[in-house]
């Protein structure tokens, strides 16, 4: 049993860095299986079909999220902008780290994904949610203790520092460079503040 475990693990591994490495559509499934090292038996011993693979990646990296999320705004020694801030950082070194070849899985799942699967759609859709929650509170929190700016919706300054970093990530992957990602983390700290 801890064999079959195992194996599920590395395919659901294998995918979270193939799928950013080369799309949903673009990774074939011997491709998965190579990079494993498994017969294709065990991947349908597992999964019953590519799409409810992908929501088993999908669900991996909300798992990550969470983690991050709650290891990032945990931080209740840093102020709620500073947390924000830490928290696009992340988002944003990982970009750099992958030479700008990878983005935000969810911003890359949701734009490939959200027009060809309403299933696969659904939880990268709650992910969003998840991270448009957490921002708003954090952002009241810094509203009420005054460190954030009050003169604006909280939930529509989350969408707002969302939208700006998915589209620096997507303009610095295309420019290879970090500038956009510097110019939105300039922006947000202007933004934030009071």
């Amino acid at each position: 049993m801890r064999e079959s475990l195992d194996s599920k693990t590395a395919l659901v591994e294998a995918g979270m860095d193939l799928f950013l490495a080369h799309s949903y559509q673009g990774t074939g499934i011997n491709e998965i299986l190579k990079q494993v090292g498994v017969p294709k038996g065990s991947f349908y011993h597992h999964f019953t079909s590519k799409e409810q693979y992908a929501l088993a990646v999908i669900a991996r990296y909300r798992e990550k999220l969470e983690e991050n999320m709650a290891e990032t705004f945990g931080k209740t020694s840093l102020s709620p902008t500073k947390r924000i801030v830490a928290f696009m950082q992340r988002i944003m070194r990982d970009i750099v780290d992958s030479d700008y070849t990878r983005g935000c899985p969810f911003g890359s799942f949701g734009h490939e994904l959200s027009t060809i699967s309403n299933t696969l759609r659904q939880p990268i859709e709650e992910a969003f949610a998840a991270i448009h929650a957490t921002l708003t509170d954090c952002i009241k929190k810094g509203v009420q203790d005054g460190s954030i700016r009050g003169n604006e919706s909280p939930a529509h300054m989350a969408t707002f520092l969302m939208a700006a970093t998915q589209g620096a990530i997507l303009m610095a992957k295309v420019k290879r460079d970090r500038s956009p990602l510097d110019e939105v983390l300039k922006s947000a700290r202007l933004y934030l503040t009071p």
